[in-house]
């Protein structure tokens, strides 16, 4: 029987502070196993993206990145709260979603899970980005 996998991992990242109506509140990167990545940024409400940004990963890429998440940084063990109290700052959720239909969602404020920095540096090193994304 062939194991559950990752089929997606949706990052978000809110800012809590106070903020003028023009200025980014949010950014939301979805990355899909097919290779398809979005990245939304928010200003204001968090209705409609202010600026969106697609990018396409060729599968050998995109499969050593969907590799590292499942083997190396083993996500299906991350805790679900990685939250410390704060008055403002940034919150952030990773929604990870397999291919028998679960979802694993994530939180956390301030600090990254255990290895993000590690994630962060993958995601950033596999997308050229126009807009450098908020993930951790």
């Amino acid at each position: 029987m062939k194991s559950k996998r990752i089929t997606s991992l949706t990052i978000q990242q809110e800012s809590w502070g106070l903020l003028a109506p023009d200025e980014d509140s949010s950014h939301e990167l979805k990355i899909n196993r097919r290779g398809t990545v979005s990245h939304n940024i928010y200003a204001g409400s968090k209705e409609k993206p202010a600026r969106v940004y697609k990018y396409k990963v060729g599968i050998d890429k995109i499969e050593e990145f969907f590799n590292f998440l499942e083997n190396k940084i083993k996500i299906h063990s991350w805790t679900d709260d990685y939250s410390v109290d704060v008055c403002d700052g940034y919150h952030w959720t990773i929604i990870v979603r397999y291919s028998d239909n679960r979802i694993k969602k994530i939180e956390g404020t301030v600090e990254p899970p255990p290895e993000g920095k590690k994630l962060e540096r993958l995601i950033k090193k596999m997308i050229l980005f126009e807009e450098r994304p908020w993930i951790f």
